[in-house]
């Protein structure tokens, strides 16, 4: 690319020099983007890529571009204005810029083209390479080159240097990594400190079920931080898989496991934190860190998804939140599964919060006592033993592992719908 970063005055003197170096009997090969139309005159052949690398015409300009421009004419392609600049034409009519774009695959027009067969021909015989007797360019029993795949790497080979760039891109943004740490310990010391030492009462009962509800807010907040880091690195991967550089597939995993680490770490510091602080029960603490762990994989994933398949950040940021929103209201807690609008109970069953929020309320209920106050009792708001409470809500602690599992399912189907986006959703459209 001889003219990069050079003004006109000094892509002229720069390519007036390669002119000469032609002229003198010598190869010149270049790129040229944006070229003015005094710097198109001066080459002699032209090889024009539309969008992913796919071959659109190859072959002389000839003098005030009339070569080249015959050609598009042939083929349906609305007339140059004598004034236009025909490097812009044409970069135009093959869509990349704006106007006289026709709608055709000129990459299509070019594989049936005879131009296309000629120079076809003229590559096995050599007879427009100067050799007089017309003898194949390719030696005798020389093998073919034959692709069979866009990408000449294996997959594993791909996953491996995908997955060091992907670690490196993570460790070399602390404005995602560091950030959700710290709103971690924030969040947990908020919430434990707001809501220390609960005690074995009634309302302390009240309040854990509350304490575990807001936990919530925490696969929120992480959901939401994962979409722009996805948004700003799904242009680079639209551009690096457009030139065969790896597949979706070593993309996808390099994502998937580097994201695993930071979130068993932020989980397990926002878990112990809060939980010692609240005063949780201790021998239910495995249960709380692993349910806190899928529900980080799960909203991340959420997040990555809606940011692979929204066009923009704007449409992203108003997706998420209105279905967590939606989600959050119809867990379970707000308003119990009997006094959800029949309507409205099918967001119940898809819902990931709330078999989370099921999960570990019957997993910190369940073989608790709390004690009851007269007034409690006057009040027929009694509940002596943790699965009483449990039985309020209609959530059985023998389906604390079942509720696990499906939102395991929802992380795994989430982290689908990512894939399917990355392999064929496209927003980059040059």
């Amino acid at each position: 690319e001889p003219t990069s970063g050079l003004d006109t005055a000094g892509a002229l003197s720069v390519m007036k020099a390669a002119r000469a170096a032609a002229d003198s009997g010598r190869a010149v090969l270049c790129t040229i983007h944006q070229p003015s139309a005094e710097i198109f005159e001066m080459f002699d052949q032209m090889l024009l890529l539309q969008y992913g690398g796919e071959m659109v015409y190859f072959g002389p300009i000839g003098r005030h571009s009339r070569d080249m421009l015959d050609y598009f004419y042939r083929n349906g392609a609305s007339k140059c204005e004598d004034k236009e600049n025909p490097a812009d034409y044409i970069i135009s009519l093959i869509g990349v810029g704006i106007g006289h774009h026709t709608g055709k695959d000129w990459g299509a027009v070019w594989t049936g083209s005879e131009e296309n067969k000629r120079l076809r021909a003229a590559l096995e015989t050599g007879k427009e390479d100067g050799r007089a007797d017309g003898s194949p360019l390719r030696p005798a029993g020389a093998t073919p080159f034959e692709y069979t795949t866009d990408v000449p790497t294996s997959i594993a080979f791909q996953t491996k240097h995908v997955l060091v760039r992907t670690f490196r891109t993570f460790w070399r943004t602390p404005s995602y990594n560091v950030t959700r740490m710290v709103f971690q310990v924030l969040m947990a010391l908020l919430l434990g400190l707001a809501y220390l030492q609960l005690g074995a009462d009634q309302t302390g009962l009240r309040m854990r079920v509350a304490l575990l509800y807001f936990t919530i807010v925490i696969g929120t907040v992480a959901m939401l931080n994962a979409m722009p880091v996805m948004m700003a690195e799904r242009a680079v991967y639209y551009r690096e898989k457009a030139a065969g550089a790896y597949r979706s597939l070593p993309y996808f995993l390099s994502w998937t496991i580097v994201e695993l680490p930071f979130i068993l770490v932020s989980s397990t510091i926002f878990s112990v934190i809060l939980y010692w602080l609240v005063g949780l029960q201790t021998a239910a603490f495995g249960y709380f860190w692993l349910m806190m762990v899928t529900l980080m994989l799960f909203a991340v994933s959420y997040g990555q998804a809606i940011a692979i398949w929204a066009p923009n950040i704007m449409i992203a940021m108003m997706i998420a939140p209105s279905l967590t929103a939606m989600l959050m209201i119809f867990a379970g807690f707000l308003i119990k599964k009997d006094d959800i609008p029949p309507w409205y109970i099918w967001i119940y069953y898809i819902n990931p919060y709330a078999y989370y929020l099921q999960g570990i309320v019957t997993n910190e209920l369940d073989g608790l006592t709390f004690t009851c106050t007269a007034a409690n009792i006057a009040a027929g708001q009694c509940y002596p033993v943790g699965s009483a409470y449990l039985d309020f809500y209609g959530w059985n602690p023998d389906d604390k592992w079942r509720n696990w599992g499906i939102v395991l399912l929802f992380f795994g189907a989430f982290r689908l719908l990512a894939l399917a986006g990355l392999a064929y959703k496209v927003h980059l459209r040059r």
